[in-house]
């Protein structure tokens, strides 16, 4: 019998390959979105403190850290009046931080008889006391409150508490040298024979004061300024300084720290241009003063 004709079943044909697909990507977690941008913001951060202190260090090097901009806050357009006699006396560095500063004012110079008829007024001279400062309507006496008013005005005080309780420190240290100076000057029985012995005892001692202070290394200071940057005391103790080499041009022998402060304030833009202005009083001391008149 013949048996039927059996039939190959078709070669199953290969499958053709698939293709690999890529995983997928999961999205990240909240967590991990927000530390991305947490270093971002701390890059961009880092970013402009190096730019910021890049900035401050060159503006320190160049004694410019700390002058504030005046002209923006109208400082040089107002009508500023700072009142004293016709002599540097106490007022001088009021007249220094303002000439440093570039701020405009009207220097009024009294005369003795002007000023017994103006010091009536006890409310705008409430301490019967020049100098006397006129900013608007603002009314500053004292010569410390006014110093420490414009010196906050124009960014020449201290930056924090710490600063500020060592310039307050300095300045205090420059007004108790100046009374003992003052106590020499209007003496009436002023001789040259005390003059001599103030600079070899009294002067020697406030002169190696200020000295270890700029020795101090526990004071934040940069180069030759009395703090980290230039301040109203150095401005003070300048014309502290200016005074007694008036008295004798060897004062600053064997006072190297204060001699280059004295020379680098000197040559300061402001301070240079209004020491060749011939505007600066030839006067050391107001009136009645026994010496440096």
């Amino acid at each position: 019998m013949q048996q039927p004709h059996s039939r190959k079943a078709p070669k199953a044909q290969a499958a053709a390959p698939t293709q690999t697909q890529a995983p997928l990507v999961r999205p990240r977690s909240k967590q991990a979105q927000r530390t991305q941008m947490m270093k971002s913001m701390c890059a961009n951060i880092i970013c402009v403190m190096i730019g910021s202190c890049m900035v401050l260090i060159v503006q320190a090097m160049t004694g410019k850290f700390n002058t504030g901009d005046p002209a923006a806050r109208g400082w040089n357009t107002r009508n500023i009046t700072l009142t004293y006699f016709d002599a540097r006396g106490s007022a001088e560095p009021i007249r220094l931080l303002l000439e440093e500063a570039e701020v405009s004012y009207t220097d009024r110079r009294l005369t003795e008889e002007e000023w017994e008829e103006q010091r009536k007024d006890r409310l705008k001279y409430p301490f019967n006391k020049l100098p006397h400062l006129q900013e608007g309507n603002n009314n500053v006496n004292q010569p410390m409150a006014i110093i420490k008013y414009l010196a906050k005005a124009t960014q020449h005080g201290g930056w924090d508490t710490t600063s500020d309780i060592q310039a307050e420190l300095i300045a205090q240290g420059v007004q108790d040298w100046r009374t003992n100076y003052e106590k020499m000057v209007f003496d009436k029985d002023f001789t040259e024979e005390k003059q001599a012995t103030y600079l070899n005892t009294t002067a020697v001692k406030h002169l190696n004061q200020f000295e270890n202070l700029l020795h101090d290394k526990s004071v934040k200071r940069h180069f030759d300024f009395f703090l980290y940057v230039f301040t109203y005391v150095d401005l003070m103790v300048w014309e502290m300084l200016d005074i007694h080499v008036g008295m004798n041009n060897e004062t600053l022998t064997g006072f190297p720290a204060l001699k280059k402060l004295y020379t680098n304030v000197g040559k300061r833009d402001g301070i240079k241009k209004y020491l060749n202005s011939g505007r600066r009083s030839p006067n050391a001391n107001a009136p009645r003063s026994a010496y440096g008149q």
